[in-house]
């Protein structure tokens, strides 16, 4: 398998480090990284986390309920991507799609309930 090594290191980090508060994540679609890269989200306390990704799931932020306040795709497109996860941050106060694509008007539904776009 192609970076056997990299996929051992990022699989490892989850186990060893319990501090990690900021994550800067850039996939470009290698279905062999983003298990041990979305695992890290998963079992982490994360504050911040800018995501850079196609073709992932990212329901996985949904376990930073209690933690995540800041949030940003970039360079994402987002007709691959369910928002729905969004109404449980209860502790965002930041969400920001910088250079996005595929942005749809089931993402805006998402937004509306955890009040991100006001209907004004």
């Amino acid at each position: 398998m192609k970076y056997q090594n990299a996929i051992e290191f990022v699989s490892m980090i989850p186990k060893f480090c319990n501090s990690i508060v900021d994550y800067n994540l850039y996939i470009n679609f290698n279905s062999e990284f983003v298990k041990p890269c979305l695992d890290i989200i998963k079992f982490q306390p994360l504050e911040r986390v800018i995501f850079s990704l196609n073709n992932v799931n990212a329901k996985d932020i949904a376990h930073q309920t209690e933690t995540l306040k800041e949030l940003s795709f970039r360079y994402s497109d987002l007709q691959y991507i369910d928002l729905s996860f969004m109404s449980k941050l209860e502790c965002l106060e930041q969400l920001e799609f910088q250079l996005c694509e595929g942005f749809t008007s089931n993402h805006c539904e998402s937004l509306f309930e955890k009040n991100f776009i006001s209907k004004n």
